[in-house]
């Protein structure tokens, strides 16, 4: 699914396709010496921009947090513009499934993925799940 060339390792164990938009690949986020979660995504250095982080609150007005189940509304173009046909396919085929939330990273961004995070929405492209 990925590009074919290596992706570049951060110092926080974050691999990097290169793109702008949201395709990390991060480890499970555990440590070996606990089952507590760590963070998949170390803090920003620098200041956020304006408007950010984004209010973590869905389509309809309900608080968002890590681990709720939520409905992909949509998988937007701003993901997708930049993508092979086959990584684009794989995303739009989550549009109207139920996948819960990895993480709330430090922008608001909202995290998805099966183990860990693939890829990312704004608050405003989900729906909580009853």
């Amino acid at each position: 699914m990925w590009r074919n060339s290596a992706p570049a390792v951060r110092k926080s164990g974050v691999r990097d396709c290169g793109r702008r938009h949201c395709c990390k690949i991060v480890g499970l986020g555990w440590t070996a010496s606990s089952t507590t979660p760590m963070p998949f995504f170390d803090p920003p250095t620098k200041p956020l921009p304006q408007g950010y982080p984004l209010p973590a609150v869905d389509a309809n007005g309900v608080g968002l947090a890590a681990g709720m189940p939520v409905r992909i509304l949509v998988i937007p173009d701003w993901l997708t513009y930049d993508m092979p046909l086959e990584e684009v396919l794989q995303l739009r085929a989550r549009e109207g499934t139920v996948m819960p939330i990895l993480e709330l990273d430090a922008y608001g961004m909202l995290w998805f993925g099966e183990g860990a995070p693939w890829f990312s929405l704004k608050p405003s492209e989900v729906a909580a799940v009853a």
